[in-house]
């Protein structure tokens, strides 16, 4: 099977219910048909903010292991037949075989925090925004107040919120194309944005666990968890629950639409 991952982008403020609901419902909707006589469509990131259908038509075309000779094409283009089809067999084989670089992307979280990393460093305090590159896109977590995903993606480096710091190679991934893309998948399901907790649960420990499950070289960067770590503590984590708890029901309340009483002369 193929997957289809809609390109989202974050937006300038708290991410919307309505991408996730847009990653979802483009999600895991294309298959793939091999038979001849049977349109393959192949769904893949264009990385110009939509998706691109590659189709194959076998409609109507001979099958390729067929010799030419049988079609009017001669021994010699029986020939040619066989070689293009060892060549394609071995272009297959090296594709699955070819190993894939992951990067770390690091943001600071916004103009003022770029300032106070530069102290914050040398304590281990730094409070970072990260997502993983792979395969040419850069992967996320965000919060949303649904049961949707909160698994994002965007151009690499370049979040239209947080402020890009530096890039980290965590070395290549031992998984193929089509593994990698399932594990992607898999983190779309087992992390809806509303499990989102800005200690416990956030795009620092999805950066890292997706990098684990992509079975690279390179171990985890501590000093990216720096702040989070800190918030575990048990002096601030309870001050994190209630300050985030609070968090939610603002952001809640300034979206509900406000009623207003007109009232009417007698």
């Amino acid at each position: 099977s193929s997957y289809v991952f809609p390109r989202l982008h974050a937006p300038p403020s708290i991410p919307l219910v309505a991408s996730y609901a847009l990653a979802m419902g483009a999600g895991r909707s294309t298959s793939m048909a091999t038979a001849p006589g049977i349109a393959a469509s192949i769904a893949v990131p264009t990385g110009r903010g939509e998706d691109q259908h590659l189709t194959d038509d076998r409609e109507g075309s001979r099958d390729p292991l067929l010799p030419s000779a049988m079609l009017g094409g001669g021994a010699s283009a029986a020939r040619r037949d066989i070689d293009d089809s060892a060549s394609i067999a071995e272009a297959s084989v090296c594709s699955a075989e070819r190993r894939h670089q992951v990067w770390l992307n690091v943001y600071d979280i916004n103009a003022v925090t770029s300032y106070l990393n530069v102290a914050l460093l040398t304590v281990n305090l730094g409070a970072f925004h990260c997502g993983v590159e792979v395969l040419g896109d850069e992967w996320f977590f965000a919060w949303g107040e649904s049961d949707l995903s909160g698994v994002m993606w965007n151009e690499p480096k370049s979040h239209q919120v947080h402020i890009y710091r530096q890039s980290l190679c965590m070395g290549e991934s031992s998984l193929t194309e089509e593994e990698i893309r399932h594990v992607v998948a898999d983190a779309m399901d087992t992390w809806p944005s509303n499990s989102y907790h800005p200690v416990n649960r956030n795009c620092v420990t999805f950066a890292e666990e997706l990098v684990a499950a992509l079975r690279v070289s390179e171990p985890f960067p501590v000093w990216v968890r720096g702040a989070i770590d800190a918030g575990k503590s048990c002096i601030l984590s309870p001050i994190a629950d209630w300050a985030w708890r609070w968090l939610k029901w603002y952001c809640r309340r300034s979206t509900e639409p406000q009623h207003l009483e007109i009232g009417l002369p007698q």
